[in-house]
C-alpha cells in the first residue's frame, strides 16, 4: 500500500510540472531535462532584495545567506503545481535547515496579504517573501512556477527543477543525514519521538508538529509517529488533517496488535463524534468491530455504536449495539469493566429511555437527557 502511495505522489509531481510549465518536461536526472532557465549551473545566481513575509528582517538580501546551501524556489499565488510542492518543500525544510541550508521561496505578483492567504492555508514553514511584479522572477528567466534553484555556498548555482521534489536528493548527498538522524534511540523509540511529544504535552504544537513531521520524513512507517501527529492536528483543530494521520497509522499497524487499532479507531470516531459527524463516527465504529477480534478491545465500539444511531434516528440498530454492548461487557474482565464503567451506566440509562419511549417504532430517536453525558463517555476512553 506503501508503494501505490508513493507512486501515486510520483505521478502527481510529473502530471503538476507539465501543466504548470507548457513546453516543458518534469527534471530526470543531473542536469534536468526540459526547456532551461536563463540562468544555469555553472552560473553565479542574480542577487537581489525581496520583501519577507516571515523571519525578523522585513527584507531579506540572498547574498546575506552565503556560507549556506539555498533553495530559491520561484512560486504564484493560487498555482495548483506550486501547492502540491508546499507539503514536499515544507518536510525538506524541517528536516535540514540550519547553519548549513535554508530555503528562500519568492512570490511573483503578490503583496504581503496574499502570501499570509496561503501560508495559513497550506500551513507553510518555509521562509517567504514576496515581490509586487516579476523582476526577480524575469532575472533568472525561469519557464514556469514552481521553478527551484540550488545554490552553493559561494553563490554560484550548483542545478535546477521544475519543481523541488528533484532535488531533495542532491541537498541530502551535499549536505549528509538531516540533524535528527544522529539522535540515539532508545528503548526501541526513535530520538524524535519523545521531544515531539513532550512538546505536544506541553502546548508548544509548532515545535511538535515540526519535529514529528521532520521524523516521519524519513520513518514514514512510524506508527505512534504517525498517531502523534494526527493528535497534533486535532488539538489544531484540522480534523480532516487529523484523520488521514490516524489512516495512515492503520495501514502500518499488525492487523492483530488489536490494542493499537482500538486507540487509532477510537481517536477517529472521536474526532467525528466532536465534529456531530455521526454517519462517519458509526461507519468508523463498523470497520473497528469488523477488524477486532478481541472482545476487550471492540466492546466500546458497540457503546459508541448505540450513540451514534440514536442521534441518527435509528431506533432499532441503536437498542442492538446497546445490546451487544451490555453482552460483552459481561464477559470481559473487571479491569475492562471498571474502565468502561461509567459507559456501561450511560448505557443502561440510554438503553432504558428507548425502551420506554419507543412506542413500538424502530426509527423514532428517544428523549437526549443522556446524549451529552454518553458522548462525554465516548471521548475519555481510548
Amino acid at each position: 500500500m506503501r508503494a501505490l502511495w508513493w507512486a501515486g505522489v510520483v505521478v502527481g509531481v510529473v502530471v503538476l510540472a507539465l501543466a504548470a510549465s507548457p513546453g516543458a518536461e518534469p527534471p530526470a536526472g543531473n542536469p534536468p531535462q526540459g526547456n532551461p532557465p536563463g540562468l544555469k549551473p555553472g552560473q553565479q545566481a542574480v542577487d537581489f532584495r525581496v520583501r519577507m513575509v516571515t523571519g525578523e528582517a522585513r527584507s531579506l538580501k540572498l547574498s546575506e545567506l552565503r556560507g549556506k546551501y539555498v533553495l530559491l524556489v520561484f512560486i504564484r499565488k493560487d498555482i495548483e503545481a506550486c501547492e502540491f510542492d508546499f507539503g514536499t518543500i515544507n518536510e525538506g525544510y524541517t528536516r535540514f535547515a540550519g547553519e548549513s541550508f535554508t530555503v528562500l521561496a519568492v512570490m511573483s505578483n503578490a503583496d504581503r496579504s496574499d502570501v499570509r492567504e496561503e501560508m495559513k492555508e497550506h500551513r507553510i514553514l518555509f521562509p517567504i517573501g514576496c515581490e509586487e511584479g516579476n523582476e526577480i522572477a524575469r532575472a533568472y528567466g525561469i519557464p514556469g512556477v514552481p521553478t527551484a534553484f540550488l545554490i552553493d555556498p559561494q553563490g554560484t548555482i550548483v542545478n535546477w527543477g521544475i519543481q523541488t521534489e528533484p532535488l531533495w536528493q542532491e541537498i541530502a548527498r551535499l549536505l549528509g543525514p538531516g540533524e535528527t538522524d544522529d539522535e540515539e534511540e532508545t528503548g526501541g523509540e526513535p530520538g524524535w519521538l519523545g521531544p515531539a511529544t513532550a512538546y505536544y504535552r506541553e502546548g508548544e504544537l509548532k515545535k511538535a508538529y515540526v519535529l514529528c513531521r521532520r521524523g516521519l520524513v524519513r520513518d514514514p512507517e512510524n506508527v505512534r509517529g504517525l498517531v502523534l501527529l494526527g493528535d497534533i492536528y486535532r488539538r489544531a483543530d484540522r480534523p480532516k488533517q487529523a484523520i488521514d494521520a490516524y489512516r495512515r497509522a492503520l495501514e502500518f499497524i499488525d492487523n492483530e496488535d488489536y490494542g493499537a487499532v482500538s486507540a487509532a479507531y477510537t481517536r477517529i470516531v472521536n474526532v467525528h463524534l466532536a465534529a456531530k459527524d455521526y454517519a462517519k463516527a458509526a461507519a468508523a465504529c463498523e470497520q473497528a468491530v469488523a477488524t477486532i477480534y478481541e472482545t476487550k478491545y471492540a466492546v466500546a465500539f458497540h457503546a459508541y455504536l448505540g450513540l451514534c444511531y440514536g442521534e441518527l434516528g435509528k431506533r432499532k440498530k441503536a437498542l442492538a449495539a446497546y445490546t451487544k454492548f451490555l453482552k460483552f461487557y459481561k464477559q470481559v474482565d473487571t479491569d475492562v469493566q471498571r474502565r468502561y464503567a461509567s459507559l456501561y451506566k450511560s448505557v443502561v440509562a440510554r438503553r432504558k429511555a428507548l425502551l420506554e419511549s419507543g412506542g413500538g417504532s424502530t426509527d423514532t430517536p428517544g428523549p437526549g437527557s443522556s446524549r451529552t453525558n454518553e458522548r462525554e463517555d465516548a471521548t475519555c476512553h481510548g
